[in-house]
């Protein structure tokens, strides 16, 4: 088995559109496998660009479970404020329980927003940050999507999911 070594990818070089090309694809079945297992969910139920009034959040699914709604957003830059209020609009919009923020970059004061987040909600609520990184630009061999996930308090392992 030959492994190569794993190196930053600016993501829009495999998706060039968040909605009609990475979405779609990590919505599929198989590629919404690896982020369930990752996160050591069972992610059923996949529905894509869902409304929540006039705004529609990129997926929502339940996890098999327990029963939770859980909101993936992704945004395909750094994280930004605008995508943090998307995330809680969602959430609050769709009664999640779980919430997975893909982003290219997860900025200090984003991911110190998310975890404040969960210490000052309660434990019935989970937000997570994910980062995606990859060896390749093929993205039919796009295998390491979650690089790290964010949580205080959560089981997900970071070096397991390497």
């Amino acid at each position: 088995m030959n492994l190569g070594a794993l190196k930053e990818l600016d993501i829009r070089t495999v998706w060039k559109h968040e909605q009609y090309d990475f979405s779609t694809w990590l919505a599929e079945e198989d590629n919404i496998k690896l982020l369930s297992d990752e996160l050591h969910l069972s992610l059923t139920d996949i529905e894509t660009e869902k409304f929540v009034g006039n705004y529609r959040c990129d997926i929502i699914c339940k996890d098999e479970l327990t029963g939770k709604n859980v909101l993936i957003e992704n945004q395909l830059e750094p994280s930004n404020h605008d995508h943090l209020g998307k995330i809680i609009t969602y959430a609050s919009g769709l009664d999640a329980s779980i919430v997975i923020w893909v982003v290219q970059n997860a900025r200090e004061e984003h991911s110190s927003a998310i975890e404040w987040l969960n210490k000052h909600t309660t434990d019935d609520l989970s937000f997570l940050f994910t980062k995606h990184w990859d060896e390749n630009k093929d993205r039919d061999d796009y295998r390491n999507l979650i690089h790290a996930a964010i949580k205080a308090g959560t089981p997900v392992n970071p070096a397991a999911i390497l």
